[in-house]
């Protein structure tokens, strides 16, 4: 794994430094609703290494969260994405908004909401196309700078998700109400019965 990880990190810290990421999608299905306000698409990552073959972000973010990486990959993410999307009007015109995710360490980079916010206002975008989504794991491990993220992205103007919710507590529930959350990605493995149980609907 630590040999594993020097590799990731030579090619991650080559990807910031040469423009080798590249932003992919993954098209989100939505409900009647939703779909009358256009399409919906997370963003996601691929590191392209020194043969010019695209790794996905299962194969380095592990290592990038163990050699404290992923805040630098999500400051990318966020810029690269704001920039692309201000530059191509139709594909903003069909959008409802995209999804993008914010690591536990981005959640507790100083840094972060500034950034943010600036990357905004220098880019002719809606901040209402873009919805952060942060994991309910970082948000329970966080929960201070979670709120502080959630509450300062809704005066922006910006969505905002919480992503794999298990929802293993009651502490974790009274935070999750205390957010000004617009959508709960479920985790599928834990609600298996979602459709059709009385139960796990509520």
């Amino acid at each position: 794994e630590p040999q594993d990880d020097k590799l990731w990190v030579k090619r991650i810290r080559n990807g910031i430094d040469n423009n080798l990421f590249h932003l992919t999608t993954q098209w989100v299905s939505t409900t009647q609703e939703l779909a009358k306000h256009g399409e919906v698409y997370e963003v996601l990552l691929a590191l392209e290494d020194e043969e010019g073959f695209w790794a996905a972000p299962g194969s380095f973010m592990a290592a990038a969260n163990r050699n404290h990486l992923a805040a630098e990959i999500d400051f990318w993410v966020i810029r690269s994405a704001v920039q692309y999307l201000s530059r191509h009007n139709q594909t903003v015109d069909r959008l409802a908004y995209c999804c993008i995710n914010i690591s536990g360490q981005s959640l507790t980079h100083p840094s972060l909401l500034d950034f943010i916010v600036e990357t905004l206002q220098s880019n002719p975008l809606p901040p209402s196309k873009l919805c952060f989504e942060v994991n309910e794991d970082a948000i329970t491990e966080h929960p201070a700078e979670a709120q502080a993220f959630f509450e300062s992205l809704k005066s922006v103007g910006s969505g905002l998700s919480i992503d794999r919710f298990i929802g293993r507590n009651m502490s974790d529930l009274e935070l999750m109400r205390r957010l000004p959350v617009d959508l709960v990605k479920l985790d599928a493995q834990q609600f298996r019965q979602l459709p059709g149980d009385p139960l796990e609907m509520a």
